[in-house]
């Protein structure tokens, strides 16, 4: 898939890889927009994040100079939410990030692979949230709703 927004690199002899995303000010200047959307494709029919805006200071360490978040816990708290601290395996950043505004074709297709993904895997705690994360996205899919955890 080529999607906006969005570059995957991936290192030729170890297993890293490095995804970016850009953020985009809103013409108000009231948040900035990030997230990732297929080619040709508006960003609300896409995986749309909205975040506070924050700033960027330019920092120079021995290995050079770069541009940082200056308050990268705001930024990590939008991301993931007030846990963030607190390691969790079944923590779904694609669809559970509290800066997710765009519920849509796309994202419940991600949602949906991502509860298949669980389902294949065998993960039982991952299916119920995956279940869940559906279930509050969509409260009148009558199919999630009756098997979503109570």
């Amino acid at each position: 898939m080529k999607a906006v927004n969005l570059r995957s690199f991936v290192h030729s002899q170890h297993p890293i890889t490095l995804d970016l995303f850009g953020y985009e000010p809103d013409a108000s200047g009231q948040c900035f927009w990030g997230g990732w959307w297929p080619e040709g494709m508006p960003r609300e029919q896409g995986r749309l994040l909205r975040f506070q805006p924050f700033e960027i200071v330019s920092q120079v360490h021995p290995w050079g100079r770069h541009w940082t978040v200056k308050d990268p816990e705001a930024l990590l708290l939008q991301l993931y939410g007030p846990g963030w601290r607190i390691p969790d395996a079944d923590f779904d950043a694609t669809l559970e990030t509290p800066a997710l505004v765009a519920f849509n074709a796309y994202t419940r297709a991600w949602c949906a692979l991502r509860l298949l993904e669980a389902w294949v895997q065998g993960h039982g705690q991952r299916v119920k949230r995956r279940l869940s994360t559906l279930a509050t996205f969509d409260p009148n899919d009558t199919v999630v709703q009756a098997f979503a955890p109570k």
